[in-house]
């Protein structure tokens, strides 16, 4: 048990040191965002197995631009570094975005940050005057894709 309480006391101690010297050298941090669900408040699914994977993908749309129809088989979190991205997701398991009562939007400007939604059938559209950049970050398995296109996908039998 003295071994635990050594390693917390180490750990604290060394979280307090970095934040001093942070403070010293002019640095902050900020969470941008922290969340167990998605932008459109479905729970995020646990992690299975296997080997993991971090993947960290920087987009940048030209004003107007929308993207693919897609969804992503893994957790991932995003921030708008520049422009307006306003993103609209459905329930209908076909990816159909005509009954207004399945579609879900949020508009994310910069600064914003998002847990993305998982397993679920969504597009963005830069919908600022000037390119929009995002990071994305995925944390998946080995193996997984980040992303599917609508007709890409196979729907389970």
């Amino acid at each position: 048990m003295g071994n635990i309480k050594q390693v917390l006391a180490a750990a604290i101690s060394a979280s307090l040191l970095i934040a001093c010297v942070q403070a010293q050298a002019g640095e902050s941090e900020e969470v941008v965002v922290s969340s167990d669900k998605s932008w459109t408040q479905s729970a995020l699914p646990a992690y299975v197995g296997g080997v993991p994977e971090i993947s960290v993908m920087k987009y940048i749309l030209t004003p107007g631009v929308k993207t693919p129809i897609h969804l992503h088989p893994v957790n991932a979190g995003g921030y708008v570094v520049s422009g307006q991205l306003t993103m609209y997701a459905t329930s209908d398991a076909a990816g159909d975005f005509s009954d207004p009562s399945n579609v879900k939007t949020i508009v994310l400007n910069p600064g914003d940050g998002w847990t993305e939604t998982v397993n679920t059938w969504h597009y963005g559209v830069a919908t600022g005057d000037v390119p929009t950049e995002v990071v994305i970050v995925f944390a998946g398995q080995k193996g997984t894709p980040t992303g599917l296109t609508l007709g890409t996908y196979i729907q389970p039998v």
